[in-house]
């Protein structure tokens, strides 16, 4: 199924279409596909307290920051090499009086026709490939900082129905001059790799991308806000009006 058949449908999860990118998606403008495809499945490659934790290590970065086209490509193979048993999981419960199929296999794990061996991958040439060409979909996407822009600004404004589910790998704002901003994310970005766990082959990423102007406000006021809160009445009156003043500016402006 091709991204935009997928989009059109708008049902299930079809790791086809996820794995050929970013670009369909943004032209059909169903890039919530995706978003929701990071916060329900490709989170998962670690626990939510690590990530609540890794937000705050490197705040001020996002989310997408965090994750590589690698990891993308290992979820999305993973969830093509079971789909059908997982289908026919399905179906037999729904319709249990159907007569019984041929019970189904993992596509391309079965490790059918290769001996095992201390080191070596027992996935078919198939899966190999589709994860190889996953990752070079999505490594396109990391290096091409129009569309990077546009998949973490985008990213950063949408919602999943319940926003708790988004909670963890909330960006954790920072206020810094945009030059110095730009730089600390970057250094980060770069440490992130230099310190922690990470595929060989992302190390080429550029990851570059630019905050939209109403993101940035919508940091700068949550920021606001939490110092407010952390004060716990010990801030000055006039930064409390300023943040009202401010706020019936963005009302003004949506009028």
């Amino acid at each position: 199924m091709t991204p935009s058949n997928y989009a059109a449908n708008n049902v299930g999860v079809f790791p086809d279409a996820l794995a050929a990118g970013f670009a369909e998606y943004r032209t059909l403008k169903q890039e919530h596909i995706v978003y929701e495809f990071l916060c329900t499945y490709v989170r998962r490659i670690m626990p939510d307290n690590r990530w609540k934790k890794k937000m705050r290590q490197y705040a001020g970065s996002p989310f997408l920051h965090m994750i590589t086209p690698s990891d993308i490509a290992y979820v999305c193979a993973i969830i093509k090499n079971g789909k059908d048993v997982w289908d026919q999981v399905k179906r037999r419960i729904s319709t249990p009086d159907e007569e019984p199929e041929k019970k189904m296999t993992a596509r391309f794990s079965t490790g059918k026709g290769k001996k095992r061996e201390s080191g070596k991958s027992v996935w078919n040439d198939e899966g190999l490939e589709f994860y190889y060409q996953a990752r070079k979909n999505w490594k396109e996407v990391w290096n091409n900082k129009e569309e990077f822009t546009a998949l973490v600004n985008g990213w950063e404004k949408w919602e999943p129905r319940d926003k708790s589910k988004k909670d963890p790998l909330r960006t954790v704002w920072i206020i810094n001059d945009g030059k110095k901003a730009n730089k600390e994310r970057a250094d980060k970005y770069n440490q992130r790799w230099e310190e922690e766990e990470g595929y060989g082959t992302d190390f080429d990423l550029a990851g570059d991308f630019e905050w939209d102007d109403d993101v940035k406000k919508r940091a700068e006021k949550k920021v606001r806000e939490r110092l407010i809160v952390e004060s716990k009445g010990k801030y000055d009156p006039w930064e409390k009006k300023d943040l009202e003043e401010n706020e019936s500016d963005t009302d003004k402006a949506r009028e």
